[in-house]
This record gives C-alpha cells, sequence and structure tokens, in this order.
C-alpha cells in the first residue's frame, strides 16, 4: 500500500509540474467554486474517485503551504532561516511588514483565484 501511495504521489507531482512548464497553470488552479463543481462532476462515479479527488486536494494544500509567502509554512521556513544566518531576529516592525506583505500577496492570490472560478462558471469554453 506504502509503495502504491508512493506511486501515486510522485505522478500527482510530476503531472503538477508539467502544468506548470507547459504554462497552464491559469486552467488547472481553482478556489472553492472548482473544487465544488468537479466534486459535482464527479458525484455519479463513485466514492473511489471522489476519495482520489479529496486525497490530491489535501496533497495541493500541502505543496502551496510550503510557499515561501510569509504567512504560509514555507514563509516561516524562509525566514527562520534568514534570522539563523543573521544569528539575529527581525525587530518586530520589520516582521509586521514582513507578514503584512504575504497577506497582501495572499489577499490578491485569493481574489484572482475566485475570479477565474467565476469566469469559468459565467463563460466556460
Amino acid at each position: 500500500a506504502w509503495i502504491e501511495a508512493a506511486s501515486t504521489t510522485a505522478q500527482y507531482g510530476s503531472k503538477l509540474v508539467s502544468i506548470v512548464k507547459a504554462g497552464k497553470t491559469k486552467d488547472a488552479v481553482g478556489g472553492p467554486v472548482g473544487i465544488a463543481q468537479t466534486f459535482y462532476a464527479l458525484a455519479g462515479t463513485g466514492a473511489q474517485t471522489r476519495i482520489e479527488l479529496l486525497a490530491s486536494l489535501s496533497l495541493s494544500l500541502f505543496i502551496f503551504n510550503m510557499f515561501p509567502i510569509p504567512i504560509l509554512d514555507g514563509g516561516h521556513l524562509v525566514l527562520l532561516t534568514i534570522e539563523a544566518i543573521r544569528r539575529k531576529k527581525l525587530s518586530a516592525i520589520n516582521m509586521q511588514r514582513v507578514y503584512l506583505a504575504g497577506a497582501a500577496i495572499m489577499g490578491l492570490l485569493f481574489l484572482t483565484i475566485m475570479w477565474n472560478d467565476v469566469v469559468k462558471l459565467v463563460a466556460p469554453k
């Protein structure tokens, strides 16, 4: 079972890399509306397919959470690395600025993805 899970995860990662290399991220990325549409489209396919969708969503959230955006875990790791290299903590005001920038990035990303979802819903290709 573990070998199959690792193989499936590797295949999923390979698909993500090919989507990014092909420049099709805008079409492949979806927010809550896109996820709901996909889940609804799979309603008659059986539990196995929906469980696989949930597993891929979980893996996608893990990968996204590791992006080096300050309010995500990847961003925390980057900040900890910077502090370790400097051997000094960032000041409170600098931390506040970094987290505010991260929140702004996340807000813009959220709005962009939601806009993309609505456009796909209203005017499908």
